[in-house]
């Protein structure tokens, strides 16, 4: 459900003091008390309406129909549609399933009260075959359907094991209770089969859940150091209040007269990052927005010409755990191809946080 406990609301209806930190993950600017916005159901994110292509009539229409209308985001609109249709035939197969059981029980009754003559116990018998077959089919359509699902949101999982579990018990205790003690034995096996089954492919389930969840981790963190460069190999001043004054001065140098990207004081914080008794700790400069992020790392490439306390520096994106080790991972490969190149060619990472790859340069 979206913040406020509505499914397409305003940030009037809302309230200002709840919307005052949200941002809006399309154009990374904050969602405002007086902004037309709109809260995803499924990832709890709040967008402008300009940034997902919602028109003002259709915004409208959400807000005078919240009570019965849902809003999801692009991104997670796919996910939502493939659960809709996981749970659309999940029901069908279990009240396939009900709908046997009580088949069998039914012919099971009329057999063990005696109704039927002697000489019919065989074709019940062969029903009853016929039936454990279909349990078999069953289980071989559910288990296609449950690995077809390929992203799926983390608050299905409880649902979905649950609702297995609780028609699967309640079939197996019906059949406990009402069949003689033979056949008793022989469908207690068969259910008791057929559960374990479930369980394995709920336990897949859970697997892909647990995945997507990570995925959306990782995303978020993502998003949170998007604006954000980390500066290496810049000395570090043991006095705690000088180093904080001489972090900020260099870092207004850097940007204005070598990097000759405007930036003012206000525009970013700086500090440093690591354990406080390594020398030289990197520099964690946190800009304000992601747009005068994206100048600094364009125009990286003057350095090259700065003054020497510039140019034993680097300057590099604030990655996440996954980033770094793929790019760790690409780094090597980096090492590989160069040590087998024979050519006029280097080989480099780049590319943006969540994009690197490995090309091939012309040496100059």
């Amino acid at each position: 459900m979206p913040k406020g406990g509505s499914k397409a609301a305003s940030k009037k209806a809302t309230g200002a003091a709840a919307m005052s930190k949200d941002t809006c993950p399309h154009c990374s600017k904050s969602v405002e008390e007086d902004d037309f916005a709109l809260a995803c159901e499924v990832c709890d994110n709040w967008f402008h309406i300009s940034c997902e292509e919602v028109s003002e009539d259709e915004y409208s229409f959400l807000k005078d129909h919240k009570s019965i209308v849902h809003w999801y985001c692009k991104s997670c609109n796919k996910s939502v549609v493939n659960t809709i249709k996981l749970f659309s035939g999940l029901k069908l197969k279990v009240e396939g399933l009900e709908e046997n059981v009580s088949l069998l029980t039914k012919k099971l009754e009329c057999f063990t009260e005696g109704k039927l003559p002697e000489n019919l116990s065989k074709a019940i018998d062969t029903k009853a075959t016929e039936t454990l077959t279909k349990f078999d089919s069953l289980k071989d359509s559910l288990q296609t359907e449950i690995l077809s699902l390929k992203d799926q949101v983390s608050k299905t999982e409880t649902k979905l094991e649950t609702a297995i579990e609780a028609k699967l018990v309640e079939s197996v205790s019906r059949l406990q209770k009402d069949l003689e003690p033979t056949w008793a034995t022989i469908a207690s096996k068969e259910v008791n089969a057929k559960f374990e089954s479930v369980t394995r492919d709920v336990t897949q389930v859970q697997s892909v859940l647990e995945e997507t969840r990570m995925k959306a981790n990782e995303e978020r963190e993502r998003e949170s150091r998007s604006n954000n460069v980390i500066i290496y190999r810049f000395p570090e001043i043991d006095n705690k209040d000088e180093r904080v004054k001489a972090d900020k001065a260099f870092c207004l140098e850097l940007f204005n007269s070598v990097l000759e990207v405007e930036v003012g004081e206000s525009d970013f914080k700086c500090f440093r990052i690591g354990k406080r008794d390594s020398n030289n700790r990197p520099l964690m400069v946190q800009c304000r927005e992601k747009t005068l992020k994206n100048k600094i790392m364009e125009s990286l490439h003057k350095l090259r010409n700065a003054e020497s306390k510039f140019k034993n520096i680097s300057v590099a994106h604030d990655l996440t755990l996954a980033e770094r080790t793929e790019c760790k991972k690409l780094v090597e490969e980096d090492k590989k191809k160069q040590n087998e190149e024979t050519g006029e060619y280097l080989w480099r990472v780049r590319g943006p946080p969540g994009q690197l790859k490995l090309i091939k340069l012309k040496k100059n």
